[in-house]
């Protein structure tokens, strides 16, 4: 999601682009949409050469790398033939960089993780370069107080949640105080599966309309990812737990700065019971919400996507 939010911007300053990688189908009629193109090819860091000859082929302005195997080997071939890189990382996971840009969007995100760099490797960090998709944006100012009674709960889990907690939960969801919008992502196969695990909740696949979704609801429950945004933008206070290793560390610094209710690493603790339980207290709770909104909201401000844009095309 945090590439098309990329990808929006970049086309609001005239721009096209195309996506190479291993894209779930659902994705697609959004890529196109939006007026992309994709090339349907798992990328991986040997792919480096493969890149630039493609981006070279297609007089690409600038190649965008979003993963966690995009080292150096990767870039060279890229930046050697003068193609302007922005390289997405989370952790420092690459630990070497050649690329002009590397973006960390996260809270935790510190110049102590990219030691390793080019010298005119500039180093974008931090949530004000959080990429926020215009629908949350344009929808943030319909966003109701934080603070309201709780009658709905959204819950996401990522585009294929592969360890099916929205399945745990929903097996235990009926002993709730308040009514489910769930939605599920475009890689989850288990949609047919949910209808009849729980047939009074509001279920929906792949939304393109997830702003709409989500003002309706007054409390959230999601993986730690990039959604942490979108909520806090729409006003929505939000308990996560981690699914990825990659997570941890953002759902930990954004309880200590009280943005979130963190249920731990859901890979190793925590139950539906207990994530209901703490969902409850929240919502029982209108103070607590409302400092979660105001913690939130001071952190992000929905123009991280243009800023990454504006750095772009200083560097091509």
């Amino acid at each position: 999601m945090r590439m098309l939010a990329l990808a929006e911007a970049w086309c609001a300053r005239g721009g096209t682009f195309v996506v190479a990688g291993a894209v779930p189908s659902a994705f697609v009629p959004r890529i196109e949409a939006l007026g992309g193109t994709v090339i349907d090819r798992p990328v991986h860091e040997a792919d480096g050469t493969w890149t630039t000859v493609t981006a070279q082929e297609l007089r690409a302005a600038a190649v965008v790398a979003d993963g966690y195997s995009f080292h150096a080997d990767f870039q060279r071939p890229i930046v050697e033939a003068g193609i302007p890189l922005l390289v997405v990382d989370d952790n420092g996971e690459n630990a070497e960089y050649l690329a002009p840009l590397v973006l960390n969007l996260n809270v935790h995100a510190a110049e102590s993780q990219y030691v390793r760099r080019a010298a005119n490797t500039q180093l974008l960090l931090g949530a004000r370069y959080a990429l926020i998709r215009r629908e949350i944006v344009e929808a943030a100012s319909r966003a109701l107080p934080g603070d309201r009674p709780v009658e709905r709960c959204l819950m996401t889990l990522g585009g294929a949640d592969p360890l099916d907690l929205t399945g745990r939960l929903l097996r235990h969801q009926a002993r709730s105080s308040f009514s489910w919008c769930v939605v599920v992502g475009g890689a989850n196969p288990r949609m047919a599966d949910y209808e009849r695990l729980a047939p009074a909740a509001e279920l929906v696949f792949n939304t393109s309309h997830f702003a709409d979704h989500a003002l309706r609801c007054q409390l959230a429950f999601a993986g730690a990812g990039g959604t942490v945004w979108e909520l806090a933008l729409l006003n929505v206070p939000s308990a996560v737990v981690a699914v990825a290793d990659n997570q941890v560390e953002l759902a930990e610094r954004l309880a200590a700065l009280g943005a979130v209710e963190y249920f731990g690493d859901a890979r190793e603790v925590g139950s539906p019971e207990s994530w209901l339980e703490g969902l409850e207290a929240l919502a029982s709770s209108p103070e607590r919400r409302r400092r979660l909104i105001d913690s939130a909201r001071a952190i992000v401000d929905g123009s991280g996507a243009e800023r990454v844009v504006q750095k772009l095309l200083e560097v091509v």
